[in-house]
């Protein structure tokens, strides 16, 4: 399975600079788009968490390039939050862009009511988290297994 975690770079200063409607509406484009991408690419949004969205692709349907759909995902979410953005930058006066972490491997989904610990668990899960939270404004990193699934298909740079 695949996870992507995405998150708004700068959200915060507009959370203090905007009105609180104009944040409601800027999150909920954000998470309108964010939804229909990921559901076009095979993907599962688990979580809406403040400004950052969990998604699952290759649960509960696995495809042999989910973490491939994953990328493209994260991809398109960037441009369409970038699409958002001058209108509310303008109101607020500052900058605002998604940053992504997407790691591969192995994990346990839940979805059973009865399950206290809903969503996808594991370290893989830690690490696509890691990976969110190091990636600059506009960036996506991804991890070692999900560049190998994703071969030749995409421009990538070695971080270390």
């Amino acid at each position: 399975m695949t996870v992507l975690f995405s998150d708004a770079s700068g959200y915060t200063t507009l959370a203090e600079t905007l009105d609180p409607e104009l944040v409601r509406e800027l999150m909920g484009a954000i998470y309108s788009k964010a939804s229909d991408i990921i559901n076009r690419y095979g993907g599962r949004v688990d979580k809406l968490m403040g400004d950052a969205v969990l998604a699952v692709f290759g649960d509960p349907v696995a495809h042999e390039d989910d973490a491939e759909r994953a990328v493209r995902a994260a991809i398109e979410l960037h441009e369409a939050v970038d699409e958002l953005r001058p209108r509310f930058e303008a109101a607020a006066g500052t900058s605002f862009e998604m940053h992504s972490g997407i790691n591969t491997g192995v994990i346990v989904t839940s979805d059973m009511e009865s399950d206290r610990l809903s969503g996808p668990l594991g370290d893989m899960v830690n690490v696509a988290a890691r990976l969110q939270g190091k990636a600059q404004s506009g960036e996506i990193l991804i991890g070692p297994d999900t560049a190998r699934l994703i071969g030749p298909r995409f421009e990538l740079t070695d971080l270390g």
